[in-house]
């Protein structure tokens, strides 16, 4: 593994100005080689269903506030963009 990321990184030092537009695919490789490890299991992060009335209703609450966020979070990133990608 450290051979590899060793000979990355001299074929990173040894670019020429011509190679420089594969620069980006070989620091994402070279991210993704070293990340694989960091990977969570995004479906045990959110809140399962319940059993009980109870637990259901909490359930729904929040679904209900998540999706709020993804409102919220869509509409101040929408705000943000426009203005950056039409501004003259």
């Amino acid at each position: 593994m450290q051979n590899l990321f060793y000979s990355a990184l001299s074929q990173v030092r040894n670019m020429t100005l011509k190679s420089l537009k594969n620069f980006p695919n070989k620091l994402f490789f070279i991210f993704i080689l070293f990340t694989n490890s960091a990977k969570a299991d995004w479906f045990a992060l959110n809140m399962t269903r319940g059993v009980t009335d109870i637990s259901n209703e909490v359930f729904e609450l929040h679904m209900l506030i998540f999706w709020i966020c993804v409102a919220i979070g869509a509409v101040s990133y929408t705000h943000l963009t426009l203005p950056t990608i039409y501004s003259v």
